[in-house]
C-alpha cells in the first residue's frame, strides 16, 4: 500500500541548468499508527487462556504465566487448516471493565480488535476476578462485560462473526460441567448475547489439556472457506495504515 503524504520539490541542483527550489517541497509533521493486522483476534479477561490457546494452536511462543497481565502487546500466530488455508490469529492483551473508558491497556487494545475479521470470545468457565478485592463476575457476566466494552467503544464490532469459548473445563468434573452449562445456557442474559451477536459456534475447551481445540480450530477454517470470496474481494475495513496531519 503506497500513500502520498507529501510532495518534493522541483529537484535540480547546483550542478544542472534545473535551478535547486527547495521551497517548492511540502513539510509534514505526521503521525503514523500501524495496527496489529490478523483473521481473528483473542478477547478475554487477564488470564483466560489465550495466550495458551495461541500456542496450541500455532508455533507462537507467547508469555504464559498464573499472573494475569502477562500479555501486553498483541502476539500474532499462523494457523494452517486442514484444507490448506492459514488464518492470522491475535493473541490480545486481556480486557478489564472499564476499557471503553480508556482504564488499563484501554485504546491501545481496543484499536487491534478493528483489524481483525473474526472474534473469539475466550471466557473462564469458572467465572473472573481481577483480585481479591475486585467484583467477580460469573461466566455469563464475564462474556456480557467484555461485549459491553467492545460495544461501548465501537458498536459495529459487534456485527462481526465470532466463537463463544468456555475455557478451562478440565477444573471441573463431568457432573460440575454438566451443571454449570445448564446454568449458563438458562441464563436469560446468555440467550439475549446469541441473539445480539453474529455468533458462528459455542465450545469448552481446556487449552491447557488440549480438549476441545480441533473443535475450534475446524470451525474457523469452515467460517473462512465459506466466506473466502467476500474476504478476498473487499471486507471494507479502514486501511492499514491511519494518518494525521498534524501541521
Amino acid at each position: 500500500m503506497e500513500v502520498l503524504v507529501a510532495k518534493g520539490g522541483l529537484g535540480g541542483s547546483e550542478d544542472t541548468p534545473i535551478p535547486y527550489r527547495p521551497t517548492d517541497r511540502e513539510r509534514r509533521n505526521l503521525f503514523l499508527e500501524l495496527k496489529t493486522i490478523a483473521d481473528v483476534g483473542l478477547i478475554g479477561f487477564p488470564n483466560a487462556g489465550k495466550s495458551t490457546l495461541l500456542s496450541v494452536i500455532s508455533s507462537v511462543e507467547p508469555k504464559i504465566a498464573s499472573y494475569p497481565f502477562t500479555t501486553l502487546r498483541p502476539e500474532v500466530g499462523v494457523v494452517e487448516t486442514k484444507s490448506g488455508d492459514v488464518i492470522r490469529v491475535a493473541d490480545l492483551p486481556g480486557l478489564i471493565a472499564g476499557a471503553h473508558k480508556n482504564l488499563g491497556l484501554g485504546f491501545r487494545f481496543l484499536r487491534h480488535i478493528e483489524r481483525t475479521k473474526f472474534l473469539i470470545f475466550l471466557v473462564d468457565v469458572n467465572g473472573f476476578q481481577l483480585s481479591a478485592s475486585d467484583a467477580f463476575f460469573d461466566p455469563v457476566e464475564s462474556l456480557a462485560q467484555l461485549i459491553l466494552e467492545l460495544r461501548e467503544y465501537n458498536s459495529t464490532l459487534l456485527c462481526r462473526p465470532c466463537l463463544f469459548v468456555w475455557n478451562k473445563v478440565d477444573l471441573l468434573s463431568s457432573s460440575q460441567l454438566y451443571q454449570k452449562m445448564i446454568q449458563i445456557e438458562n441464563h436469560v442474559h446468555y440467550q439475549n448475547l446469541l441473539h445480539e451477536l453474529n455468533v458462528v459456534g459455542v465450545y469448552k475447551t481446556s487449552t491447557m489439556k488440549g480438549v476441545g481445540i480441533d473443535e475450534v480450530v475446524s470451525s474457523l477454517g469452515k467460517w473462512f472457506e465459506e466466506n473466502k470470496f467476500e474476504l478476498q474481494n473487499g471486507t471494507g475495513q479502514k486501511d492499514d495504515i491511519e494518518f494525521w496531519k498534524l501541521d
